[in-house]
């Protein structure tokens, strides 16, 4: 079905702004909305995928009307990040664009005061006061806290919409093409470097870099995932089930893993013959 929405969109650029609003218009399907935008920046150019973007805005401003500027974030994301891929091929400069994405996202809350006072209020129906063991947190505090996720989160979306472009457009024209970019991902040395001052400085409670924590983890666990999957495919996918267990059970290895892998080059390192 999904591979269906990818060649229908491919098919016209009617076809293309048809799908893409309808999709926006459903909150659980708007994802796709934006990866449609950048399917068609990547196999068409910018100026295609800037059209298409316009369509895809229009869903977007319904609910940025209602305080939610996801959306916009995510389809505008989507143009940008496909581009630079489309001209550069470059997965790690991509890293280095969605980290800067991200962080810029997690700035938009200081003027995203509707969006939190709207959040606050739907917390407040969910968890009336009154219900937490310690009467100084209140939903705003904890509020605040799940926000520090903010960025983070969109970053993760976005490398979401990206790589589910990229998984289009190579089983359409390039099948297998995705699987070797995403085994060959791994973090430039100089991109490691900055990540791995921030996490230390963060978990050494600088302020605000201790709020950035998950946003610092976003490209690291990435490029960890590329390399697992691509060890996964050389020695056996039991080594899938221990990385996904990792992600979500001790994520600073994988983090780990990846900085080594930014230092070392372990591909290189390790001659494995792939079994496949």
């Amino acid at each position: 079905m999904l591979r269906g929405i990818a060649e229908y969109a491919m098919s016209g650029r009617r076809q293309a702004a048809t799908a893409t609003v309808l999709l926006g218009l459903i909150p659980i399907l708007g994802i796709l909305s934006a990866t449609l935008v950048a399917l068609i920046t990547l196999r068409k150019g910018f100026r295609e995928g800037f059209l298409l973007l316009l369509w895809a805005l229009l869903p977007a401003l319904l609910q940025a009307q209602a305080g939610d500027f996801s959306a916009i974030f995510l389809a505008t994301a989507a143009l940008l990040l496909a581009y630079i891929l489309r001209k550069t091929e470059s997965w790690q400069l991509i890293l280095v664009a969605l980290t800067t994405l991200a962080g810029l996202t997690q700035l938009s809350l200081v003027w995203q005061e509707s969006y939190i006072d709207q959040a606050v209020s739907t917390l407040d129906l969910l968890i009336p006061a009154g219900n937490f063991a310690d009467p100084a947190i209140t939903n705003r505090i904890l509020l605040e806290e799940l926000l520090h996720y903010y960025g983070a989160y969109h970053g993760i979306a976005f490398l979401v919409i990206l790589s589910w472009a990229r998984h289009w457009q190579a089983s359409l024209y390039h099948p297998g093409g995705f699987q070797r970019e995403f085994h060959a991902l791994r973090i430039d040395p100089k991109l490691g470097l900055l990540l791995g001052v921030g996490i230390v400085l963060g978990l050494s409670e600088m302020e605000p870099l201790n709020q950035w924590l998950p946003l610092f983890a976003v490209a690291p666990l990435t490029a960890a995932l590329g390399f697992c999957h691509w060890l996964a495919h050389r020695t056996g996918k039991f080594v899938l089930v221990l990385t996904y267990l990792a992600l979500f059970f001790m994520s600073p290895v994988l983090v780990s893993l990846s900085f080594v892998d930014s230092a070392l080059d372990l591909r290189n390192r390790w001659k494995l013959d792939s079994k496949h």
